[in-house]
C-alpha cells in the first residue's frame, strides 16, 4: 500500500498533472452549466464525469510520465498531455456550445485539423489536434528497407 500512496503523491508533484486536474475541473463546471442551461443537468453523472475523465487522463499520464523517466524517454510524457490537453479543450469548446457561446470553426469542426506534430525520433507517427480532440497516428513507413 505503500507504494500506491507514494506514487499517488509523486504523481501530484507533476505541474501536468495539476493542469489536467485544473482542466477537467473547469470543464466540470461548464458542463455543469450547460446542463442546466439546456434542461439536461443530472446530478448522478457528476461522478461519472469525474471518473471517466479526471482518473483515465492522469493514471495515464502519470504511468507515462514514470516509464518515460525510469526507461530515459521523458519526451514520451509530452505527446501524451498534448493529448489529453486537446481532448479536454475540445471538450470544454463543446460545452461552450451548448451554453450558446459562438466557437470559433476549428474548434468545433469534427474533421479539421489544427495542428500536426511529427514525433521526432519516432518514424511515421504523428500527432494530430484539431476539433475532436488529439489523436496519435502511426503510418507504415515509406521508406526502402536498407
Amino acid at each position: 500500500m505503500d507504494g500506491i500512496t507514494d506514487f499517488l503523491v509523486w504523481l501530484w508533484t507533476l505541474t501536468g498533472v495539476k493542469f489536467i486536474v485544473t482542466h477537467v475541473l473547469i470543464n466540470l463546471l461548464v458542463a455543469v452549466a450547460a446542463g442546466m442551461y439546456t434542461g439536461e443537468f443530472q446530478l448522478k453523472k457528476l461522478g461519472e464525469f469525474l471518473y471517466r475523465k479526471l482518473a483515465p487522463f492522469v493514471l495515464v499520464y502519470g504511468a507515462v510520465k514514470a516509464f518515460g523517466i525510469e526507461s530515459g524517454v521523458d519526451w514520451l510524457a509530452l505527446p501524451v498531455w498534448a493529448i489529453v490537453e486537446a481532448t479536454l479543450v475540445a471538450d470544454l469548446a463543446g460545452n461552450l456550445e451548448r451554453l450558446g457561446v459562438p466557437m470559433p470553426e476549428w474548434m468545433t469542426k469534427e474533421d479539421h485539423q489544427v495542428i500536426t506534430i511529427e514525433l521526432i525520433g519516432v518514424p511515421g507517427v504523428r500527432l494530430a489536434i484539431g476539433g475532436n480532440g488529439a489523436d496519435l497516428e502511426a503510418k507504415e513507413d515509406e521508406r526502402e528497407p536498407v
